[in-house]
C-alpha cells in the first residue's frame, strides 16, 4: 500500500508539475500575445500618423494652390480692370478727339460765314 502512496503522489506531483508547465506556457504564450499586440499598435499608430501628416500636407499644398489661385484671380481681375479703364481711357480719348475736330469744323464754318458776311 506504501508503495501504492508513494506511487500516487509521485504521479500527483508529476501531475501539478504537468500543470505548471502548461500555464507557465500559456502565460508565456499569451505575454507574447500581449507584446505582439503591442508592437502591431505602435505599427499602427505609426502608419496612422503618416496618414494623418501626409493629409495634412495635402491640405496645405491644397491650401497653398488655393491661395495662388486665388492671387492670379485677383490679378487677373485687375488686368481686366486696367485694360477696360485703358480702353475706356482710349474711347474717351477718341471721343475727344472726333469732338475737338467738330468743333474746330464749326469755329471754322462761323469764322468764315462772318468774315464772307454770312
Amino acid at each position: 500500500i506504501l508503495a501504492v502512496l508513494k506511487a500516487a503522489k509521485w504521479r500527483k506531483a508529476m501531475a501539478d508539475f504537468s500543470v505548471q508547465q502548461a500555464t507557465q506556457h500559456l502565460q508565456t504564450q499569451r505575454r507574447a500575445c500581449v507584446a505582439q499586440r503591442e508592437v502591431q499598435a505602435m505599427r499602427d499608430e505609426k502608419k496612422d500618423e503618416s496618414l494623418i501628416r501626409s493629409i495634412f500636407q495635402s491640405l496645405m499644398q491644397r491650401q497653398r494652390l488655393s491661395e495662388r489661385a486665388a492671387s492670379a484671380a485677383a490679378q487677373t481681375l485687375q488686368q481686366g480692370r486696367r485694360s477696360q479703364i485703358s480702353r475706356r481711357e482710349l474711347a474717351n480719348r477718341q471721343q475727344e478727339h472726333k469732338d475737338t475736330q467738330l468743333l474746330d469744323a464749326v469755329l471754322r464754318t462761323v469764322y468764315w460765314r462772318g468774315k464772307n458776311g454770312h
